[in-house]
């Protein structure tokens, strides 16, 4: 076969039997490959001085293949420069905007700490909130950028893995509980704890992948492991592995889940959101470290991500820490029937020296018990024979169990009721899961290396409130939640998440004792509205508040025609949230206008009036003036009121309630603040019946707040 067309192709060019025997080259090709046979699969070949790109297919009715060579070293530097060139432009935009969005959450943190109107506090709060769903979005691009530009920093550190683990649990704690999850963190017996390396990064990573299991897991447990692959000298090779039960990745697009702005499908990105950053920064981080990523999981039923990273061990001549606590003196009996969960805790208590027996249900502990003295005994509230409480009562009727300490390990406590209740039954200490080993540690230290026995049987726990109510937060996006949950919190009310309308039905179904709804309107599965109008059919009668980002004309007509009382637009403040939640948990409704404030013992706002104080230090004078101006103020907002009233005129009366609320807001009177803002709500809808006995009402509230600004002047 003649082959001499070959020499006019620009290509390097060879022509091979199919055993691989070189039978033709044209000059391109030995200007490329000299007297080497090169390699006949295609792709790309790096072969020292240049990079080709192989081309190969068969000739016709012959036994050759055709192989084409092409020289693209030009290309793949200029490929090269490119992306250095983006990445560098994405690192310095990134920092460019990041410098300026701190300058703004500083100085809004700031402001949030003077006097504001209840308006400017609420449209600072907004910016605030913001401000770091952005900084969020931009840290994730500006670590992306570092690690493709070579610019990502490791800094190796001295660090304590238990302490990383423990601050990583403490910041899922509170949203784990809220979804009723089990959260838990086990690391193996033999894992090397005192490390060097960047705990930075490594909790970086931690904080994503949990981040993620829990925002994707609505039911079950999310399970954090770390084990111990490989141990030498001064090295180790650590695994950590993060389980969930949520809802799984489909095979398909499982592969491309590291890839930049990448989620499993456009319906999670709607449902859950996210910037599909997080497991692409992990990735390079992971791999800058030297170590390997990767998942598997199975769609509806969860997944797990894992890594691998070598770390360094801290040398031997370092001063070893401290023990904080030291309890070999005593001994301690572990109650759980689930396994994982005996792990942990007795992995947290070996720290502190205490001898620990396990046992997997009442009864066996009670006979352990009968047979021999423990000095505490620390036990889970869900037992597969007895609950908790009843399991309590046992051991305090055991002859000679007066002095054994009772830690109770449970997922409720937040309710002056319940602390009452553990009390009665002779618990000494209780827990909220998940459980640290700070938390652990120092509750039965406190307990057994104590002399007598105090008052303060539950002062190991973060100060428990009495709780006015019982609140369903329907809401699907995780930083809403969290944002209400604090919220609700912080003003008295105990709360439960649904993360969709059909979760809310399913809870409500169950749990038939909420005192309130607040409900999203815009959520994936079934939307608030139609929720509501599910409820309603039901025959709940719970007040539904529409927690809803539409704020035009006819949304609250809109709201009430599917069976919700009340409205709010996001976001909301926590003023405007307790007020509406104080209405109408004080058993005011909707065709009544009454004080939000009944419910509430603080006449003042306590943290804007100790601003009020802080100034004046400064500026001799300034609260007593406030005060002065305020009263005479007053009766002419009240006459306008009473004119408005009298008129019969919403729109006047809305006005002058308008007035009346923005000064009391002013000056931190709490409860005249919410009494002008209820009037004022229920004038917008064109009512005005009742106005009368709130003017009166507020005339009264008016003395209160004089006295209680004397007092303190």
């Amino acid at each position: 076969m003649d082959f001499s067309w070959l020499e006019q192709l620009p290509l390097g060019m060879v022509v091979a039997g199919t055993r691989g025997e070189t039978v033709w080259m044209n000059g391109a090709a030995r200007a490329l490959f000299g007297d080497r046979p090169p390699l006949l699969d295609p792709g790309v070949r790096d072969i020292g001085a240049i990079t080709v790109e192989v081309f190969t297919a068969p000739i016709a009715s012959s036994d050759y293949i055709l192989c084409c060579y092409r020289d693209i070293t030009e290309e793949r530097d200029a490929i090269a420069h490119a992306m250095r060139t983006k990445s560098e432009f994405l690192a310095n935009m990134s920092h460019e905007i990041r410098t300026p969005l701190n300058g703004v959450l500083g100085m809004a943190g700031l402001l949030l700490t003077t006097p504001l109107t209840p308006q400017q506090r609420e449209f600072t709060e907004a910016i605030r909130s913001s401000g770091e769903a952005l900084l969020s979005v931009v840290n994730d691009v500006l670590d992306l950028a570092k690690v493709e530009a070579g610019k990502l920093s490791l800094h190796v550190v001295d660090f304590d893995l238990d302490d990383l683990l423990d601050d990583v649990t403490d910041l899922f704690a509170e949203r784990a509980a809220a979804k009723r999850l089990q959260f838990r963190v086990v690391v193996a017996p033999d894992v090397h704890r005192r490390l060097r390396g960047d705990s930075h990064r490594i909790r970086q990573v931690l904080l994503n992948l949990i981040g993620n299991a829990l925002k994707f897991t609505d039911a079950g447990d999310v399970t954090v492991s770390v084990m111990q692959r490989e141990s030498r000298d001064a090295n180790v090779m650590l695994g950590f592995v993060v389980t969930d039960t949520g809802i799984g990745i489909k095979a398909a697009t499982q592969t491309r889940l590291f890839t930049p702005f990448t989620q499993a499908d456009s319906s999670t990105t709607r449902r859950y959101g996210g910037s599909g950053l997080g497991l692409a920064v992990s990735k390079q981080i992971i791999e800058a470290m030297g170590g390997d990523i990767g998942l598997s999981s199975v769609e509806h039923e969860g997944s797990t991500f894992w890594f691998t990273l070598p770390l360094l061990k801290q040398p031997l001549t370092a001063e070893p820490p401290k023990r904080k606590w030291d309890l070999s003196l005593f001994s301690a009996l572990i109650v759980d029937a689930h396994d994982i969960n005996r792990v942990v805790v007795t992995r947290h208590l070996s720290s502190t020296g205490i001898r620990i027996e396990q046992a997997e249900s009442a009864e066996a502990a009670l006979v352990r018990l009968t047979e021999e003295r423990f000095d505490v005994v620390v036990f889970d509230m869900n037992l597969p024979d007895e609950d908790g409480l009843t399991f309590a009562r046992s051991v305090r009727a055991i002859a000679g169990t007066d002095a054994t300490r009772l830690v109770l390990l449970t997922q409720i406590g937040r309710r002056k009721s319940d602390v009452l209740a553990f009390n009665t039954v002779g618990i000494d200490a209780f827990l909220l899961k998940p459980i640290r080993r700070a938390q652990v540690c120092d509750s039965v230290a406190r307990l057994l290396l104590r002399t007598a026995v105090v008052s303060e049987n539950f002062d190991d726990v973060e100060p428990v409130r009495e709780m006015r109510g019982r609140v369903l937060l329907v809401e699907d996006n995780p930083v809403n939640q969290l944002v209400a949950l604090g919220q609700l919190h912080r003003i008295g009310y105990e709360c439960r998440v649904a993360s969709s309308g059909l979760d809310a039905l399913e809870i409500v179904r169950g749990e038939k004792e909420f005192d309130l709804i607040l409900m999203d309107g815009q959520m994936p599965d079934m939307d608030g509205y139609d929720a509501t109008r599910a409820l309603r059919r039901l025959g709940i009668r719970t007040p539904v508040i529409a927690l809803t980002a539409h704020a035009l004309e006819g949304e609250r007509e809109k709201c009430i025609a599917a069976g919700m009382d009340d409205y709010l637009a996001k976001p909301v403040s926590e003023q405007q949230l307790a007020a509406m939640v104080d209405k109408w948990l004080s058993g005011v409704m909707s065709n009544a206008v009454a004080a939000d404030g009944d419910g509430d013992d603080e006449v003042l706002d306590r943290e804007r009036v100790d601003s009020f104080v802080e100034i004046s230090r400064q500026y001799t004078g300034f609260l007593s003036g406030l005060v002065t101006t305020f009263r005479l103020d007053f009766p002419t907002r009240i006459d306008a009121l009473r004119a408005a009233a009298a008129s019969g005129s919403p729109h006047e009366l809305a006005d002058a309630a308008h007035a009346l609320k923005s000064s009391t807001g002013s000056v931190g009177a709490k409860r005249m603040h919410a009494m002008a803002a209820s009037l004022e709500r229920a004038a917008r809808d064109g009512r005005v019946d009742g106005a009368d006995e709130t003017i009166t009402r507020l005339v009264t509230e008016f003395d209160r707040v004089t006295a209680a600004f004397a007092e303190i002047v």
